[in-house]
C-alpha cells in the first residue's frame, strides 16, 4: 500500500456514496401441489424461497444484513490513485427451496465534474472494482486486484455477475448453501487525470434470486419446471429461444448487449431490472422475408429495463410485429440514422400496453443545421414509437409516458419520413411527446412528392396528453408537405373524452395539419382542447395557421383539398382565407374602413378606431400591441367615431394594455382573446371571453355599456363565467 501512495500524481477530491440496492425478485417461481388417488405417498408442503445478503467489514467478525440504503463502505471517502476499500458479502439460502441467484455491481447514480482541460470527469471511468472467491484479507484483495489491473482490469461501466445454486439446507451433496465472495473496489495507481470540481458516485449491488429446477414430488421432478425459465445471462436467453422457451431475462446489466430474437420464436421474452443496447429481430425476420403476417414478438416489461443503443443505427426495441406488456418501467433510446425507441422502417403494428416509459427516443432526435426554412440537409432519424411502414398501426393502452422525442424527420410517436400510420391511444396518459422536424408530436412526417403514402389517422380516447410538433409539424395532426400538393394524403383526427395541451411547430397547428398540408378531417368532443399554433403568419397570398384546424396553407395549391373539414366540439372548421397585412394603426384603419376582416398586425403599437359594428380577426405576435386608451377618439366628419362601439372582435396572440380610461366606443363590445397577453393596471372588457391567455394585472375589472345601458357583461375566463 505504501508503494501505492508513493506513486500518486493527482488528489481526486471527490466523495465515493456507495448505497446498496438489494432485490430479491422471485420472477417465475412457484410453490405448486399434486395430488392423485393412484399415490398414498404425497405428503402436501409449501415452500418458501428466502435468500438473504450480509456483509461482513475488515476486522469485523459479525456478519451484518444488507437492506435498501445500507451503506457498506466509508462515508465521505477521498478518493485518490490507489485508495482501496474492500467487504466481504455473503448469500444465504435461508428457505426451504433451491435457488439460483445472481450477485452484481453497477452504478446507480453519478455526478461529474471536469477536469483541467475543460474535459468531463468521471469516477466510473477510472475506479476499478473486483469480486474475489472467498473470504480474503485486506492485503489478500489487494495483491488479486493488482493482478486483475495488469489483465483484464474491470470498471465500473462493465457489469459484473455471478450466476450460482445454492441449496435449503448445509447437507445436500452438491450444493451449499451460502456463499461468501469479497468485493474490492480501488482507484488505480496510473490515474494522472485532476479534477476540478467533486464528482460523486452511487453504486449498487444487486441480488436476484430465482427458483431452482430441482424439487421432486411422489410422481417425477417436473412439477417445478416453470422455476426454469429465469435466467441471468444473454447466452441462457439466447439458449431458451432457440428452444421456442418462454424467458425471463432477470437482472442482467449488459450495456452493450443484444438479444436476437430468431425467426420463427412465438414464446415471450420477460425483461426484469436489465440493462442492454438492442431488442432485434434476427436477420431472416425482416420485412422482405417476414411480410406483413409475421409472428407476433411478445415482450413483458417488468421493475426497471433500460435500452440504450449504443451503435450508429441501433433502434432500441425493433420487430415486424411488437406486443410489449408488462407492470414496469421501460426506457428505450434509439440512436442514429432510421433508429427507434420502439419500431422500425419494416414494423407492421406496435401494441403496448400497462407499462410505464420513462424516455422513449428515436434517432437523431434534437435540432439539426442551420437551414431553418426547410431543414433539408437534416439526416433521417426514426420516431420514439413507430414506423416507416406505410400502413402500419401503432396501440396504446393503459400506458404512461414521461418522455417520447421523435427524431429527425420522424414523429414522436407515429410515421418517419413520407409514411402514413394510424395512432390508437386509449386510456392513457402521455406527460411530453414531441416531433422531430418537419414532422407531428403524434402522427405524421413530411408527405412525399406524388402523395402515394397512406394517410395519417390518430384516434384519442379517455387519455391526457401534452404534445408539440417539430419545426412545420403540428403537435397532434400531420406533418409538413414540402411539395405542396393539390391532392394529399388524409389526415384523420378522432379525439373523444380526453384532455389536450397541444403546441403546433412553426407555421404548423397545434391540432391539426402540418405547414402546406390541407387534408383534414375528423372529429374532436367531448375533450377539453388547449392548443396554440407555431407561427401564424408566413405572407399575405397564404392562410394563417389555426390553433385547432389547418396549419399555414397556399389556397390556390394545397388549399383546394375536396374533404377538408374537421368537426370541433360541434362545429366546423374550414380553410380560412387569406390575410391582409398591416405595419401600423393608419393602415389597420384603412383596411377596416375598405370592408377586410382578417388582419395580420406587424410589431408596433396599435390604437384601434373606425371599427364601428364591425367583425374582425386580429392576430400577430406578442410584439404586436393593442393601446387600448380612449379609444374611439378620432373625429371624422366633425364627429367623434367611437371605434368598438357594437364590434365584435376576436384577438389572437396579441399583447393587451390598458389604463382605465376609457370611453363609450366600447358600448355592446363583443371580445374574444385567444392567446393573449395583458399588461395593464386595468382591463377594459365588455362581454368578452378569455381563452389560454396572461392577466398580469393588479387593478379592478372595468366593464362597459350594454345595449339596455345596464353594465351587466359576460366575463369568461377559459370556459368559467366569472361575474
Amino acid at each position: 500500500m505504501n508503494s501505492i501512495k508513493a506513486t500518486k500524481r493527482a488528489l481526486i477530491s471527490s466523495v465515493l456514496a456507495l448505497f446498496l440496492c438489494f432485490s430479491m425478485l422471485l420472477g417465475t417461481t412457484y410453490a405448486w401441489f399434486t395430488d392423485s388417488v393412484s399415490s398414498a405417498n404425497n405428503i402436501i408442503k409449501a415452500g418458501n424461497l428466502d435468500v438473504e445478503l450480509y456483509y461482513q467489514l475488515e476486522g469485523q467478525a459479525d456478519w451484518k444484513p444488507i437492506h435498501a440504503g445500507t451503506n457498506v463502505f466509508k462515508d465521505n471517502t477521498h478518493w485518490e490513485p490507489g485508495h482501496t476499500e474492500v467487504v466481504r458479502l455473503k448469500v444465504a439460502n435461508e428457505g426451504s427451496l433451491f435457488f439460483k441467484y445472481q450477485l452484481g455491481v453497477n452504478v446507480e447514480k453519478e455526478v461529474a465534474t471536469e477536469n483541467t482541460e475543460g474535459q468531463p470527469f468521471l469516477l466510473s471511468n477510472y475506479i476499478q472494482y473486483a469480486i474475489i472467491d472467498g473470504a480474503q484479507t485486506y492485503v489478500d484483495s489487494q495483491e488479486a486486484m493488482m493482478a486483475a489491473e495488469l489483465s483484464v482490469p474491470k470498471t465500473l461501466n462493465t457489469a459484473y455477475s455471478i450466476e450460482e445454486i445454492l441449496a435449503p439446507t448445509k447437507d445436500d451433496a452438491l450444493y451449499s448453501n451460502e456463499k461468501i465472495v469479497t468485493m474490492v473496489v480501488y482507484m488505480p495507481d496510473r490515474v494522472v487525470d485532476c479534477p476540478v470540481g467533486n464528482a460523486t458516485i452511487n453504486l449498487g449491488i444487486n441480488l436476484f434470486a430465482t427458483q431452482y429446477v430441482k424439487e421432486e414430488d411422489s410422481f417425477d421432478g417436473t412439477y417445478d419446471q416453470e422455476a426454469g425459465k429465469t435466467v441471468f445471462t444473454l447466452d441462457a436467453v439466447h439458449a431458451k429461444m432457440a428452444e421456442n422457451e418462454d424467458v425471463t431475462l432477470l437482472g442482467c446489466a449488459t450495456p452493450n448487449g443484444v438479444i436476437e430474437i430468431p425467426a420463427d420464436y412465438t414464446g415471450k421474452l420477460t425483461l426484469q431490472n436489465c440493462t442492454l443496447a438492442s431488442i432485434r429481430v434476427a436477420e431472416a425476420t425482416t420485412f422482405a422475408t417476414r411480410g406483413a403476417e409475421a409472428e407476433v414478438t411478445n415482450i413483458e416489461i417488468l421493475g426497471n429495463v433500460k435500452i440504450v443503443a449504443t451503435e450508429d443505427g441501433m433502434s432500441a426495441i425493433t420487430g415486424k410485429n411488437l406486443n410489449i406488456t408488462g407492470n414496469g418501467h421501460l426506457t428505450a433510446i434509439g440512436k442514429g440514422n432510421h433508429a427507434y425507441g420502439i419500431g422500425g422502417d419494416d414494423t407492421a403494428s406496435i401494441c403496448i400496453e400497462g407499462i410505464t416509459i420513462d424516455s422513449v427516443v428515436g434517432g437523431h432526435a434534437g435540432a439539426f443545421g442551420e437551414d431553418t426554412k426547410y431543414y433539408k440537409d437534416a439526416p433521417e432519424g426514426g420516431a420514439a414509437i413507430g414506423s416507416g411502414l406505410d400502413g402500419a398501426v401503432i396501440a396504446l393502452n393503459k400506458v404512461t409516458i414521461k418522455e417520447a422525442i421523435g427524431g429527425s424527420k420522424a414523429a414522436g410517436i407515429g410515421a418517419r419520413y413520407h409514411t402514413g400510420v394510424t395512432v390508437n391511444i386509449t386510456d392513457s396518459t402521455i406527460a411530453g411527446v414531441e416531433g422531430g422536424v418537419s414532422a407531428a408530436g403524434i402522427g405524421g412526417s413530411r408527405v412525399s412528392s406524388g402523395a402515394d403514402e397512406s394517410g395519417t389517422t390518430i384516434n384519442i380516447t379517455n387519455s391526457t396528453i401534452t404534445a408539440k410538433g417539430g419545426a412545420y409539424g403540428a403537435g397532434i395532426g400531420s406533418g409538413y408537405d414540402t411539395h405542396c400538393q393539390s391532392k394529399q394524403p388524409l389526415c384523420t383526427i378522432n379525439i373523444m373524452s380526453s384532455t389536450i395541451n397541444a403546441t403546433g411547430g412553426r407555421y404548423a397547428a397545434g391540432v391539426g395539419t402540418g405547414y402546406h398540408h390541407a387534408a383534414l378531417t375528423g372529429e374532436i368532443k367531448d375533450s377539453k382542447v388547449t392548443a396554440l399554433s407555431g407561427d401564424k403568419y408566413y405572407k399575405s397570398e397564404y392562410t394563417i395557421a389555426m390553433d385547432v384546424g389547418f396549419g399555414v396553407v397556399d389556397p390556390v395549391r394545397e388549399g383546394q383539398q375536396t374533404d377538408s373539414s374537421l368537426i370541433y366540439q360541434g362545429q366546423e372548421l374550414v380553410i380560412p382565407g387569406t390575410m391582409t397585412v398591416v405595419a401600423n394603426a393608419q393602415e389597420l384603419a384603412e383596411a377596416v374602413t375598405g370592408g377586410e376582416t382578417m388582419l395580420y398586425l406587424l410589431d408596433g403599437v396599435y390604437d384601434i378606431y373606425a371599427c364601428h359594428g364591425k367583425t374582425l380577426e386580429l392576430y400577430g405576435g406578442k410584439g404586436a400591441v393593442i393601446n387600448i386608451v380612449g379609444l374611439g377618439r378620432s373625429e371624422a366628419g366633425g364627429q367623434l367615431d367611437y371605434g368598438l362601439d357594437s364590434a365584435t372582435v376576436t384577438f389572437n396572440g396579441l399583447t393587451i394594455r390598458t389604463n382605465g380610461e376609457t370611453y363609450a366606443g366600447f358600448s355592446n363590445l363583443k371580445a374574444v382573446y385567444n392567446n393573449c397577453t395583458f399588461e395593464s393596471t386595468y382591463c377594459v372588457t365588455g362581454d368578452s371571453e378569455f381563452n389560454n391567455c396572461t392577466i398580469n394585472m393588479d387593478g379592478d375589472w372595468y366593464t362597459v355599456w350594454t345595449a339596455d345601458g345596464t353594465g351587466k357583461v359576460k366575463i369568461v375566463i377559459d370556459g368559467v363565467e366569472v361575474n
